[in-house]
């Protein structure tokens, strides 16, 4: 089952590599840091989704990376 999480994160990269290149780049002036501001509701969901996942594929915290990064939002 683990393979429906990796064929997921394959798709997402690829689709983020077809993004405009005008939003690309904006992105080389992104500046991400530990105090960057985050959407609370967003944040919890998630969280909820990657603990979820985690649980269904008997996975730790260590073998996975989740995270959403917003380039529109300015």
């Amino acid at each position: 089952m683990w393979y429906a999480l990796a064929i997921s994160a394959a798709a997402v990269i690829c689709l983020c590599s077809c993004a405009a290149e005008s939003s690309s780049r904006s992105f080389e002036r992104y500046v991400l840091t530990y105090d960057s501001p985050v959407d609370p509701s967003l944040q919890a969901n998630v969280e909820q989704i990657d603990t979820r996942l985690r649980e269904r594929f008997s996975m730790t915290t260590e073998q996975t990376a989740v995270g959403v990064l917003d380039l529109t939002a300015g």
